[in-house]
C-alpha cells in the first residue's frame, strides 16, 4: 500500500486498520479525517503532513518523522512513538500520556501546554527546546536530556528525576513537587520561582544557583551544597538543611522557620532580615555573615557560632543561646528577650 492508497480510503472513509505501513512516505499529505487503527507505521514519514483531526489508535509509531507537522491538539495517547523525531513540529496542547516516547528527539522544539503523564521519556532529548507548560507527572525521565532547555510552568510531580540531565537548564515557575534530585550536580542551574516543596535534594550540588523566590518547604536539603546561592525571599520552612554548605549565599528575606539547620555552614551569607524562628541551629556556623534584622526568635542556638557576624537589630526574643559564640560580633542594638511580647505568647484567654 502507497501514499496514493492511503488517501483513497480515507477520501472514501475507509479504516485504515490490521496493515503494515512500515516504512510508508506520506509526506505533504492530507490526513485529515483518515483513521488508523491497529496499523504498523514503524519509520513512517509524515514531514510537513496534515494529521489534524486524524484517529490515530493502538499504532505502532517507532522512528517515525514528524518533521514540521502541527500536532495542535492531537490525541496520541498510549502510542508507541519510540525514536521518533519531531524537527519543526508543532507541539501545543498534544496529549502524550501513557504514550512510549523513548529515544524520541525533541531537540529545539517548541513544546508547549502537553500533556505527558505516566510518559516513557527515557534517553528522550528535549536540548535546546521551549517547554512550556507542560504536564510530566510520574512520566520516566531517566536519561532524558533537557541541557540547555528552558523550562516555564512545567509540572514534574511525584517523579524520579536522578538521571535527568539538566545542564544549564532554566526552570521558571515550575512545580518539582515531592521529586527526587538526591545527589545531582545542579551547579548553576536557575530555579527562580520553583515551588520544590517536599523534593529530595539530599547531597545535590546547587552550587551557584539563581533559587529566587523558591520554595523548598519540608524539602530534605541534608548536606547539600548551597555555595554562592542567590536565594532572596526563598521559603525553606521546616525544610532539613543539616550539615548543608550554605556559605557565602545570599537569603536576604529568606524563611527559615521551624527549619532543621543543625551543623550547617553559613559562614559569610547574607542572611539580612531573614526569618530563622523555631529554627534548629545547634552547632551552626554563622561567623563573618550578615544577619542583620534577623529574627531567631525561639530558635535553637546551642553551639553556634556568631564570630565576628553583625548583628545589628537582630532578634534572639526567647532564643536558646547555651554556649553561643558571639565573640567580635557585631552587636550593637541586639533585641533579646522581650518580655512584653512573651506575655502575649502565654496569655491564656478565661474560659
Amino acid at each position: 500500500m502507497n501514499k496514493n492508497d492511503v488517501l483513497e480510503a480515507i477520501a472514501h472513509n475507509d479504516t485504515l486498520e490490521g496493515l503494515d505501513l512500515s516504512g510508508i512516505d506520506l509526506s505533504e499529505a492530507d490526513l485529515t479525517g483518515g483513521r488508523f487503527w491497529n496499523t504498523n507505521l514503524t519509520g513512517a514519514n509524515f514531514t510537513k503532513a496534515n494529521i489534524q483531526k486524524t484517529g490515530f489508535k493502538n499504532v505502532i509509531l517507532r522512528e517515525a518523522k514528524l518533521h514540521e507537522v502541527d500536532l495542535t491538539r492531537a490525541d496520541l495517547r498510549g502510542l508507541d512513538m519510540a525514536g521518533a523525531s519531531f524537527d519543526g513540529a508543532t507541539i501545543f496542547m498534544t496529549l502524550f500520556s501513557d504514550a512510549d516516547l523513548s529515544d524520541a528527539n525533541f531537540s529545539g522544539a517548541n513544546v508547549r501546554w502537553v500533556v505527558m503523564q505516566k510518559t516513557k521519556l527515557h534517553r528522550t532529548n528535549f536540548r535546546k527546546a521551549i517547554v512550556e507548560k507542560a504536564l510530566l507527572q510520574e512520566a520516566d525521565l531517566n536519561d532524558t536530556d533537557f541541557t540547555d532547555a528552558d523550562m516555564t510552568r512545567t509540572v514534574f510531580m511525584s517523579t524520579d528525576l536522578r538521571t535527568t540531565i539538566f545542564t544549564n537548564v532554566k526552570f521558571f515557575k515550575c512545580v518539582i513537587r515531592e521529586c527526587n534530585l538526591s545527589a545531582m550536580d545542579l551547579r548553576g542551574i536557575q530555579f527562580n520561582t520553583v515551588l520544590a516543596d517536599g523534593a529530595d535534594f539530599s547531597d545535590a550540588d546547587l552550587s551557584g544557583c539563581d533559587l529566587t523566590m523558591s520554595n523548598f518547604m519540608n524539602a530534605q536539603l541534608d548536606r547539600a551544597k548551597l555555595v554562592d546561592v542567590t536565594a532572596p525571599n526563598a521559603m525553606f520552612m521546616k525544610a532539613r538543611l543539616p550539615m548543608a554548605d550554605m556559605r557565602r549565599g545570599n537569603f536576604t528575606q529568606a524563611f527559615f522557620g521551624e527549619a532543621d539547620l543543625s551543623d550547617a555552614d553559613l559562614r559569610k551569607a547574607n542572611l539580612h532580615t531573614a526569618i530563622m524562628s523555631k529554627a534548629i541551629l545547634q552547632r551552626t556556623q554563622f561567623t563573618s555573615s550578615d544577619c542583620q534584622y534577623a529574627d531567631f526568635s525561639h530558635a535553637d542556638l546551642s553551639f553556634a557560632d556568631f564570630s565576628d557576624t553583625k548583628l545589628y537589630m537582630a532578634k534572639l526574643h526567647r532564643a536558646i543561646t547555651k554556649d553561643t559564640f558571639f565573640n567580635g560580633s557585631k552587636d550593637v542594638m541586639l533585641r533579646g528577650h522581650d518580655p512584653d511580647l512573651a506575655e502575649a505568647e502565654d496569655f491564656t484567654p478565661p474560659e
